[in-house]
């Protein structure tokens, strides 16, 4: 897990849900990373710095967007969300 800077960890900031995804990815949470470009939600950026994990926790079936077709990148990730993302993982491991 990074810090949010190079000298900083900032303990008592709310985590995104990219930022939430970022650490699946690196804990190495995935069978196969995505070789996908191209975003499958309208608002993350085909060049931003966690799409390869976005794109792999959602082929993983591990996070989801939402029904907008948005992934909400920014967005605090709530208890009820980080739940489910739990339950999914463990899910996972268990097949």
């Amino acid at each position: 897990m990074n810090g949010t800077d190079l000298n900083q960890f900032s303990p008592n900031s709310f985590m995104t849900r990219a930022q939430m995804v970022q650490i699946l990815y690196n804990a190495g949470l995935y069978s196969e990373s995505s070789r996908n470009t191209k975003s499958s939600f309208q608002d993350v950026p085909n060049n931003h710095w966690a799409l390869t994990a976005i794109e792999t926790m959602r082929s993983e079936r591990i996070v989801n967007g939402f029904q907008d077709g948005t992934f909400r990148l920014n967005e605090p990730i709530t208890r009820a969300q980080m739940a489910v993302v739990l339950q999914n993982v463990y899910q996972k491991q268990n097949r």
